[in-house]
């Protein structure tokens, strides 16, 4: 199945996911800027996995760099897809 291949795939990611999905993503993005914009409140166990570098803080410091999380799995799985539609297992595009 796909999605599990990309929840396989961002599973590194896991410990700073937000929304308890099991996966980093744009969910978990727009959590952080809804917190940042002062548009959101997060509970204490939230907020200790938005503190990317563990200096104690949430801000956009830790906001940037979950996104370059984010966006370094997007790029996996599109190696991914690529090497899935080489090897004869369809065109279709990963969904995360």
């Amino acid at each position: 199945n796909r999605k599990q291949i990309a929840r396989r795939i961002t599973s590194p990611s896991v410990e700073n996911d937000l929304n308890g999905d099991g996966v980093l993503s744009v969910a978990d993005l727009l959590t952080f800027k809804k917190y940042i914009l002062g548009y959101e409140n997060l509970t204490e166990e939230v907020l200790s996995k938005a503190d990317l570098n563990k200096n104690g803080k949430v801000n956009v410091f830790d906001f940037v760099r979950m996104k370059q999380l984010f966006l370094h799995n997007i790029n996996k799985i599109v190696v991914i897809q690529n090497q899935m539609n080489d090897d004869n297992f369809g065109s279709d595009k990963l969904t995360v």
